[in-house]
């Protein structure tokens, strides 16, 4: 079996050291990959590319909420 062809990547590490990582494949299929520094959570997370708007969704409106609760 062939493995999947990555597409697009990218990394993102937050403020307490917690590292997101992300790939897409060619068939849509995106991996996100939650590392925690500490070795206390190794999670990954497997949606396909149709999901992400909802995910960004999510994402946005936690953003607001916790904006509106700070201000």
């Amino acid at each position: 079996m062939a493995a999947d062809t990555i597409i697009d990547r990218d990394t993102f590490e937050a403020e307490d050291g917690v590292q997101f990582s992300g790939t897409i494949d060619e068939d849509g299929h995106v991996v996100i990959d939650v590392d925690d520094p500490d070795n206390e959570v190794d999670n990954r997370v497997r949606l396909f590319a149709d999901d992400l708007g909802g995910l960004v969704a999510m994402l946005q409106r936690f953003q607001q909420t916790s904006q509106r609760d700070a201000g």
